[in-house]
């Protein structure tokens, strides 16, 4: 089972997700809620460090995944950008699930590099 801390960097303007274990539905679902609740509190962008992670998702839930999410259809969470570090085993599967966030309006990435995409999210920072 997963496990994950959920930090707030007001310097940063950003939401930071640091995740380990393996993410099954049920975890996934649960982070994504927690982290939409502080999107709308603080409008920040979000940062997922999901390295240490192993996907245990079928290939329907996958596709389900970002559709399950309460807090999903609020404004603020179309108006923040997200970014995933994630590792090369998984690396298809969070494709798969940014494709999904891009269809529902997210302005979300998927990367192989922790630095690429904390630059991504700096660069779409608001001011």
């Amino acid at each position: 089972m997963a496990e994950y801390t959920i930090n707030v960097s007001h310097p940063k303007k950003l939401i930071e997700v640091i995740g380990s274990g393996e993410v099954d539905l049920a975890i996934y679902k649960e982070a994504a809620e927690a982290v939409a609740k502080l999107v709308v509190k603080h409008e920040y962008n979000v940062f997922y460090d999901l390295f240490n992670t192993r996907i245990n998702l079928d290939v329907e839930s996958l596709a389900q995944a970002p559709r399950t999410v309460k807090g999903k259809d609020n404004v603020a969470a179309h108006n923040i950008y997200t970014a995933a570090y994630v590792n090369n085993r998984d690396y298809q599967s969070w494709k798969f699930i940014e494709i999904q966030l891009h269809g529902l309006g997210f302005n979300g990435r998927v990367f192989r590099s922790k630095d690429d995409a904390l630059a991504w999210l700096a660069e779409n920072t608001r001011s």
